[in-house]
């Protein structure tokens, strides 16, 4: 792989693609370690060469390794590869702030296997507070999700008060 990136005769963007699409079909048929593999070479090559891919895809490719990692319960590389999509949270794209909601949501996923509810509910309360595109049905996962960790924490009066809450502001 890296001996061709600089070959002339394999342009780096239909490698890159290429790659892209391989990655992308192992993930949408399961096989995520197979996926991981071609979104690492992905990652691997937009650190040697940052302009090759736009914002929006770079932070696609480490959100995708994030979640397969999520998934096959490697939960602090997860951790890491969404804290690296967070890195184009300034950046500049259309729904901007509900792709940045679902990297938040995902890591306050993490807390939750790991059993750091407090993180967990921080996220959540941070997401309140913010606007996005979807904005009743965002903010009620984010008030259901908070009322399950006041649950597993023996909460049932402030998980109640969060399921009103939930309930009247649709």
């Amino acid at each position: 792989f890296y001996s061709i990136i600089n070959d002339p005769l394999h342009p780096e963007d239909v490698l890159l693609q290429s790659m892209i699409y391989l990655g992308d079909n192992h993930f949408y048929i399961g096989k995520l370690d197979s996926a991981i593999v071609y979104y690492k070479l992905v990652e691997d090559l937009t650190i040697l060469k940052p302009n090759i891919l736009p914002v929006l895809d770079r932070f696609r490719i480490l959100n995708s390794l994030g979640f397969s990692n999520f998934e096959l319960g490697n939960y602090q590389l997860a951790r890491n590869y969404f804290y690296k999509a967070l890195q184009y949270e300034n950046q500049d794209f259309s729904s901007k702030n509900d792709v940045i909601a679902v990297i938040k949501i995902n890591i306050a996923a993490i807390d939750k296997k790991e059993h750091r509810y407090e993180s967990a509910k921080n996220i959540y309360f941070e997401l309140l507070k913010g606007k996005y595109e979807e904005e009743i049905e965002l903010k009620s996962n984010f008030k259901i999700e908070l009322a399950n960790i006041y649950s597993r924490n023996n909460q049932p009066d402030s998980a109640k008060i969060i399921l009103t809450d939930a309930d009247t502001s649709k």
